[in-house]
C-alpha cells in the first residue's frame, strides 16, 4: 500500500512479486498487489497515511480469520 500511494507503477511491484522463490509467496504477493491497485490513492500525507494504516489491519484481519499469523 505504501508503494500504491507513493505512485510506484504496479508493474514493478508485480516484477518484485514474481522474484520470490516460493510460489505460494508469489501468489499471495501478486494477489495483494492487486488488491491494492484497486484501492484509492490519496494526494495527502494523511490520508495516505490512513489508507496504508487501514489496508494493513485488514490485511491482518484476513490472516487471522484464516488461521494465518
Amino acid at each position: 500500500m505504501k508503494a500504491r500511494q507513493h505512485g510506484i507503477p504496479l508493474q514493478k511491484v508485480l516484477d518484485i512479486a514474481a522474484k520470490s522463490d516460493v510460489e505460494i509467496m508469489r501468489k499471495a504477493l501478486r494477489a495483494m498487489a492487486i488488491e491494492v491497485w484497486n484501492q484509492s490513492r490519496y494526494g495527502t500525507e494523511e490520508m495516505q497515511d490512513r489508507a496504508i494504516g487501514e489496508f494493513r489491519d485488514q490485511v491482518q484481519m484476513t490472516c487471522l480469520q484464516q488461521g494465518g499469523l
